[in-house]
């Protein structure tokens, strides 16, 4: 299955950095988006703070110029972090808590919306990969 450049080459990225133990919710350029944009941290300066999906005036001034930093657009880039951030543990510390199964669903989750930003069938979705909804449950469970 072909994928738009821009999904497939974060889905490997972001796939490299789960099974490599270099993907760190508590570090900009080791989060979700860090790893998308190879491990650089200027997207942060695009909100007022983590996890945010709110544009600050320099993620405005980007979006509105048109710019695109890996195929996606800063607000495009905020929306995947926070869709990766949903899935983990928020501590009074003000960092992030997590194990591997949390940054597992927190891809999940994410890989789920590069799809549907793309208009790509779910790649996690296998009745969409072959178009094909079952009639009845299967005996194999």
């Amino acid at each position: 299955m072909a994928f738009k450049r821009r999904t497939e080459k974060a889905i490997n990225r972001l796939y490299t950095a789960f099974h490599k133990g270099e993907l760190h919710p508590n570090c900009h350029c080791k989060c979700a988006v860090g790893n998308i944009l190879n491990q650089a941290d200027f997207w942060a300066a695009f909100s007022d703070s983590v996890g945010e999906k709110n544009l600050s005036y320099v993620g405005r001034v980007n979006q509105l110029l048109g710019r695109r930093f890996e195929g996606f657009t800063p607000q495009e880039l905020l929306d995947i972090e926070a869709v990766f951030l949903k899935r983990l543990r928020f501590e009074a510390t003000g960092k992030f808590s997590y194990n591997q199964d949390d940054l597992f669903y927190g891809l999940e989750a994410v890989i789920k919306y590069l799809c549907k930003l793309d208009h790509e069938p779910n790649l996690l979705c296998i009745e969409e990969l072959l178009d094909y909804q079952p009639k009845k449950t299967s005996l194999l469970v």
